[in-house]
């Protein structure tokens, strides 16, 4: 029951395994004094699965990769066990071909499979001509997706070699109300120009500039995730600088590992090269010469780095899938791998010349344990002294014209109780004609003729 001059409440068994971890929360009977209504609330943590991964041509053919040594068939084969492997949240993705089926593919023989069905993709983004595209798919229990951001430009006109995605997120928490109470992130997918001339650095370098002006201009600061194949060989690089150093610190992006350097052919940075997962030139498709160099990356935000907004970096959760450190101009299966068992090390293999990189953040969020965050003036309009499956008793601070409605709507908004009746008492009793089984947090709201004089959100257990 709720809501008596003190009243006690309890969620039993909250148990969540989440991807990549095991994490258990569990909620014991608290008992907490009416007046204090609206100020309590109960704090819980997630993890969330970070995988960025350059596809290689998945869907798409150059002049040296074909259908025969970049078999799409072979490569759904490979991924999905990669991706069977690490469970991400959120999976993204370059070199994917420019087509919608090549994205419906993915989620449908890769990830989607074997019963599960909790994995959706966001909407593909294409600029001109281009072949290779990015994608984001997520799953949909922890995940949400609101919309895209498309940028194909910098200020002077210059168009990006390929689109480069800003995704807004936010966290699909368990009882949060995803208008107001969860936490939100934006994601972008950067898939930079290849090549060390000084007018491939060039590119990469106002390209960059492009984009974080963009960001600057267009957004707050805040939680924000920059991943892609940026094909940079150093740290110093403009490419690079832009990203990590901005004119503007607090719109900064940061190495959640923070090892700056010259990545390129230096064996110092053996354990987290990510390119290339062949040492000989078996297949003209794949790069060859072995792991030496650190192209893909995943960078957060100051203020995820920092854990400033609700959502924080992991600590040495930071890695490149199968890389031991022991592959220095070697291949990513011989000698044998350390990091990961044979079978995911052979996947690697022979999906792609690049390895998946992999972060996780920790999510904090709350749920009130009765009223939470509400207006004070919706606090003082009305309080709900009491409600359980049959009855609801509300008492009002000051009367109000006729007639009189309420409603019990669930977060989603739909509205699973509604009733008009005409009273001028302060105290109203309704008796429910239907029962809310599901233990969840409610919103209660109450209107006089047109105008809503209030709404009170409410941790209802049967």
């Amino acid at each position: 029951m709720l809501f008596p001059t003190t009243f006690a409440f309890r969620i039993i068994g909250v148990f969540k395994q989440a991807l990549m971890r095991q994490f258990f929360t569990f909620f014991w009977l608290v008992s907490l004094p009416a007046v204090s209504l609206g100020q309590q609330s109960i704090a819980l943590s997630d993890t969330l699965t970070v995988m960025h991964y350059n596809l290689l041509y998945y869907g798409a053919t150059s002049n040296q990769c074909n259908t025969s040594n970049n078999n799409i068939n072979t490569k759904d084969s490979h991924l999905k066990k990669i991706l069977a492997y690490v469970k991400p949240d959120i999976f993204t993705v370059n070199e994917m071909g420019c087509n919608t089926v090549y994205g419906q593919r993915i989620l449908e023989r890769c990830l989607n499979v074997d019963g599960e069905t909790r994995y959706a993709k966001t909407e593909l983004q294409t600029s001109g001509s281009q072949n290779l595209c990015n994608m984001l798919f997520y799953n949909t229990e922890t995940v949400g997706w609101s919309w895209v951001d498309k940028m194909t430009q910098d200020g002077s006109g210059n168009t990006y070699i390929r689109s480069i995605d800003m995704h807004q997120l936010y966290f699909n928490g368990q009882y949060l109300d995803h208008s107001t109470d969860t936490v939100r992130f934006k994601y972008i997918i950067s898939h930079l120009k290849a090549g060390n001339s000084s007018g491939d650095a060039n590119e990469r370098g106002w390209t960059t500039k492009g984009v974080m002006d963009y960001i600057a201009n267009k957004y707050r600061d805040g939680n924000m995730i920059f991943a892609g194949d940026l094909n940079v060989y150093n740290s110093t690089e403009a490419g690079y600088q832009n990203l990590t150093n901005y004119l503007l610190p607090d719109y900064d992006f940061q190495d959640p590992i923070n090892r700056p350097g010259k990545w390129n052919n230096n064996g110092t940075f053996a354990d987290i090269h990510t390119q290339s997962t062949h040492s000989n030139f078996s297949n003209a498709c794949f790069s060859s010469g072995g792991m030496d160099d650190r192209f893909d990356q995943i960078l957060v935000s100051k203020t995820i780095l920092n854990n400033q907004d609700q959502m924080g970096y992991i600590d040495s959760s930071y890695n490149a899938l199968g890389q031991d450190g022991l592959r220095f101009n070697q291949s990513i299966n011989n000698p044998a791998n350390t990091a990961v068992p044979s079978a995911i090390a052979d996947a690697l293999y022979g999906m792609s010349d690049h390895l998946p990189v992999i972060l996780q953040l920790k999510v904090t969020t709350s749920i009130p344990t009765s009223i939470g965050e509400l207006q004070a003036e919706d606090q003082q309009n009305f309080q709900i002294k009491k409600w359980d499956n049959e009855r609801l008793v509300i008492t009002t601070q000051n009367s109000v014209e006729e007639p009189w409605q309420i409603r019990i709507n669930d977060l989603s908004g739909r509205c699973l109780y509604s009733s008009d009746f005409n009273t001028s008492d302060q105290d109203i009793e309704l008796l429910l004609d239907r029962s809310i089984e599901q233990a969840g947090i409610y919103l209660i709201s109450m209107y006089s003729g047109h105008r809503r004089i209030g709404t009170q959100k409410v941790f209802f257990q049967p």
